[in-house]
């Protein structure tokens, strides 16, 4: 055989290799993409996944499988993203919390920003709400205050886990109102607002999308919002900075993949993601569960990260957390 009848045989040979990856790029996704929720349903995660999974589905044409993994203020989650296949058909629906409040209270196995593909920011809102049983004693901050000062430590408080966005703000509010309470972490929200409903905890820092599908109840008290500015969902609940606590959180949430994502399935999603969030459904779904629509690509969605890192790091040891390891 010679020179150019063996080059036309390696072509021949490696050309069946190559073609597909050549057409993965160009025909991403050809198959369903599984989305990694790391709170269980009924939680503000599931809420922001299932407002724009239909139109997600629409512009990609393809189904979004929920994978729901809970556990440890949603780095479990993040741990599995960082291990998945850079392939574009495992990604995670995440909030703020796993990537930049549960590094400044844990070492974690993951890089928040090393160990992902940042493809934009969803959605933006407060970080919740201040909620007591209904029957409770406590109906105001300034209660939860006085009793908090006159039996420090014995009021415990419920959240969705170690490191999310209530977490710290409760730290906050702890420092800055001078009082000590004692943290009850769950597995998600929608455990939180099941045991505040039937008197199990005393106090709750609970996401909006928890509190709000279930206000009409009638089962809890709100004492207040803990973002910077009133919801519209909740509209007669005043802000801590308005009871006089300059103390607010925002919580963000993204659609983030594992490190290595191609350019081409980034832009692919980044696109969806981009055209998702003009419909008016997403919009509206969204708000009614306290979050507004927020498109927030690569470069800056990472300055959020490194900006968010630094933040919350410096409220852990503002309140003497000690990191574990």
């Amino acid at each position: 055989m010679n020179r150019r009848n063996s080059f036309l045989a390696l072509v021949l040979a490696v050309a069946p290799l190559v073609a597909p990856l050549a057409a993965s790029a160009d025909e991403y996704p050809n198959k369903p993409i599984r989305i990694v929720l790391g709170f269980p349903p009924g939680g503000g995660t599931d809420a922001v996944f299932r407002a724009i999974q239909v139109p997600l589905e629409k512009e990609l044409r393809q189904t979004l499988l929920p994978d729901y993994r809970p556990g440890a203020g949603g780095t479990l989650a993040a741990e599995r993203l960082a291990r998945a296949q850079a392939d574009g058909y495992t990604l995670s629906l995440v909030d703020n919390g796993p990537l930049t409040i549960a590094p400044a209270l844990k070492q974690q196995s993951y890089d928040p920003l090393k160990s992902f593909s940042y493809i934009s920011i969803l959605a933006l809102g407060g970080m919740g709400v201040i909620l007591t049983p209904k029957q409770s004693p406590i109906r105001s901050v300034k209660d939860l205050i006085q009793q908090a000062k006159e039996a420090p430590g014995t009021i415990g408080y419920a959240t969705s886990g170690i490191g999310s966005g209530p977490h710290l703000v409760a730290e906050m509010l702890q420092m800055t109102a001078g009082i000590k309470l004692n943290h009850i972490p769950f597995k998600g929200g929608a455990q939180v607002m099941q045991d505040i409903m039937g008197g199990q905890v005393p106090m709750a820092f609970a996401t909006s999308a928890s509190v709000i599908a279930l206000r009409d109840s009638g089962r809890f008290n709100v004492l207040a919002a803990l973002g910077p500015a009133r919801m519209s969902a909740l509209p007669d609940v005043p802000t801590l900075q308005e009871l006089g606590i300059p103390v607010n959180g925002v919580v963000w949430y993204a659609l983030v993949g594992p490190k290595g994502l191609s350019k081409p399935v980034e832009a692919r999603l980044n696109a969806a993601v981009q055209r998702a969030l003009q419909d008016k459904s997403v919009v509206e779904a969204l708000r009614v569960t306290g979050y507004e629509a927020t498109y927030i690509p690569n470069p800056k969605m990472t300055a959020q990260v490194e900006g968010d890192l630094k933040k919350w790091d410096g409220v852990a040891r503002a309140a003497q957390i000690p990191k574990e390891q």
